[in-house]
This record gives structure tokens, sequence and C-alpha cells, in this order.
């Protein structure tokens, strides 16, 4: 989820050093725990596709038109 937001974002991104996320691991119904080759082949093939093109500010003011 997060990659295509970044690669639309470009050099409009930035790294937060503060924790604001944190996943509950211990949960049994963890995606991991459950099917971890199936998460493992997602991650594979997003990683494989190509880059979104970078979102300009000017398109995405046409695009609220």
């Amino acid at each position: 989820m997060l990659f295509p937001m970044i690669e639309m974002a470009s050099e409009r991104h930035a790294f937060i050093h503060e924790v604001n996320y944190v996943y509950n691991i211990d949960n049994n119904l963890n995606d991991n725990k459950v099917n971890p080759q199936l998460q493992r082949d997602i991650d594979a093939y997003i990683r494989s596709l190509p880059p979104y093109s970078r979102l300009d500010t000017l398109d995405f003011l046409q695009e609220g038109r």
C-alpha cells in the first residue's frame, strides 16, 4: 500500500522518525501467521510490478475538475 504512494509522491515524501503505527504481530489472525507463503508471494508480486508514474501537482488539480 505504501510503495505506490511513495512512487507517486516522488521527492515530496519524508521519513517520520517517530513510530506512528504498530501492527499487532501477536494476533493469531495475523496474515503472516495464517499464510506466510502467500504474504511472501504477494510481496514479490507487488515489488515486480512497474512503478507508478509520478503524480504532478498539475495532474492532481486537473483530475479534481
